[in-house]
């Protein structure tokens, strides 16, 4: 009986450590794999020329600086590679001025996190999960999967919430941070340090580029609850109401009519019970 049960916690020893190596050399793969996409991302960046885009986007394109029109092409680049991309999160830790956004990002100085945004057009659970499984070249069963956003559609299948669309984004992705340190903190593991109020208030700005527009936000709450939240079932149609709903989630007044919601799992992969919410507005 005693030799069985050795033999036993053997195997289970061996099937444990053989789990571990592949996990970490997935991570690995994954790590390399964004630092592809961050270069492409950002590729012409010192070298886009005077405009890219057609005639009818002149005014708009006016007010972007030289390097907000540098990350618009950057997602149209990488939604050549994969339609399913909607735009580009930066995190950052200071005030970066405009004009130095992409050098910033390149050397990820003052970034603290930044991803490319995925969103499976549908309804169903399988398209709204597709990214928990698979990486941005569609690979299934990929370890830790992609950022991703809400991917419901409408009956004429467009986007509901089109990121530059104004109204609540939910955008998830796993907590890589099985050990609490900070380079263990990548993906979404980082969202745990926001449960201190100084971290917080030095971590506030968050930017979402789309293939029109570069957007601004500012983080202003931080709360853990449910997996399932209403966030996901809930979505603001005014202004009035995403100010409403936003101000009973976090207990403080807010007044916004465009906002972005980051989820991640409140302790390591395996759990799927909690979520950490970090809430954003848009800055006006």
């Amino acid at each position: 009986m005693k030799k069985t049960m050795t033999f036993v916690l053997v195997i289970l020893a061996a099937v444990f450590v053989t789990m571990s190596v592949k996990r970490s050399r997935d991570k690995e793969q994954a790590a390399e794999s964004y630092k592809e996409l961050k270069a492409e991302m950002f590729t012409e960046a010192e070298t886009l020329p005077e405009s890219t885009v057609d005639d009818a986007e002149e005014t708009e394109a006016i007010t972007l600086s030289n390097d907000e029109r540098a990350m618009v092409e950057g997602v149209r680049r990488l939604q050549k590679d994969n339609g399913d991309v909607q735009g580009y999160i930066m995190i950052l830790d200071s005030d970066i001025k405009k004009e130095e956004l992409c050098g910033s990002a390149i050397r990820d100085e003052g970034v603290v996190l930044q991803y490319p945004v995925y969103q499976r057009k549908g309804n169903d659970q399988e398209a709204l999960d597709y990214y928990l499984h698979h990486n941005g070249k569609g690979e299934p069963e990929s370890y830790p999967g992609c950022i991703f956003g809400d991917g419901a559609i409408d009956d004429k299948g467009n986007y509901i919430f089109d990121f530059d669309s104004k109204g609540n984004h939910v955008i998830a992705g796993h907590n890589m941070s099985v050990q609490r340190n900070q380079k263990e903190n990548w993906m979404f593991g980082g969202l745990r340090f926001y449960e201190d109020p100084d971290y917080l208030e030095n971590h506030q700005n968050l930017v979402l580029v789309t293939d029109e527009a570069v957007k601004y936000f500012t983080i202003v709450s931080y709360y853990q609850s449910e997996a399932d939240d209403d966030y996901y079932n809930l979505h603001p149609e005014t202004p009035e109401a995403l100010s409403k709903f936003l101000s009973d989630k976090t207990g403080t007044e807010i007044d916004t009519e465009d906002s972005i919601t980051l989820v991640a799992c409140d302790d390591d992969t395996s759990n799927d019970i909690g979520r950490r919410y970090v809430i954003a507005i848009s800055i006006k």
